[in-house]
């Protein structure tokens, strides 16, 4: 899941510390792509640095990896990006389009975004509120130094350009989110990236958006009735 999932799946909770925990992991990898936070870090941390990081902060981290972990093994997933496959082949049928299902693991991720923040209004202003209220986030460095086990520097100049710049509006336009993936696929050397601006591209993420519009909220459920097993 991305950004505003992770924010939809526990809107309803008021403390920041949680919902910029939960953000952290994604926040990190695009903060420095090399760089990332996984579930066995924290495993691997003493009872001591644990007990260093603000609680409902690391209860956020937690969430995060329990939430990753259930959506990207469950049923709606698989066939989410199991369709997005076959729309390439369908929309791009004299093209050759490299790793199809990590295409569709990408965009499916940016697209359930931009419904939830289409589905509901003021939901970003809600988000970025919690970051608000944490500045000037040396207590969130600090947590997460802790947490990577070295220094992150400049990460709390990161998190108020994150803030400030408010780029997560920008995901209401189909030609951002197209510019996105072209990134992320870049950065994982998959230079045949020319269709996604292609009108055929734009056809596809509309038609497969409104699909996902239907069926969204199955990914929370899947989660939450996880959790609650």
């Amino acid at each position: 899941m991305n950004l505003v999932a992770h924010f939809y799946l526990d809107r309803d909770l008021v403390n920041s510390y949680f919902t910029v925990g939960a953000a952290t992991p994604d926040l990190l990898s695009i903060y420095n792509s090399s760089l990332r936070i996984k579930a066995r870090h924290l495993r691997l941390l003493s009872e001591e640095d644990l007990g260093k990081i603000t609680p409902p902060f690391l209860d956020g981290l937690n969430r995060h990896f329990f939430a990753d972990g259930i959506f990207h093994t469950s049923p709606t997933f698989h066939a989410s990006t199991k369709r997005i496959s076959t729309m390439l082949e369908e929309y791009f049928p004299d093209l050759e389009v490299k790793r199809k299902f990590f295409v569709g693991h990408i965009l499916l991720e940016l697209l359930l975004d931009k419904v939830l923040i289409n589905l509901n209004p003021g939901i970003l202003e809600s988000y970025y509120g919690h970051f608000e209220a944490l500045q000037p986030f040396r207590d969130i460095q600090r947590s997460i130094e802790i947490a990577v086990g070295h220094p992150v520097p400049n990460y709390e100049t990161y998190l108020t350009k994150f803030l400030r710049k408010k780029w997560l509006y920008a995901y209401a336009d189909a030609e951002h989110i197209a510019w996105i993936l072209k990134r992320i696929l870049r950065r994982v050397r998959i230079r045949n990236t020319h269709y996604l601006t292609s009108p055929n591209f734009f056809k596809l993420m509309q038609d497969f958006e409104e699909e996902l519009t239907e069926y969204h909220e199955l990914f929370f459920t899947e989660i939450r009735t996880a959790a609650d097993m």
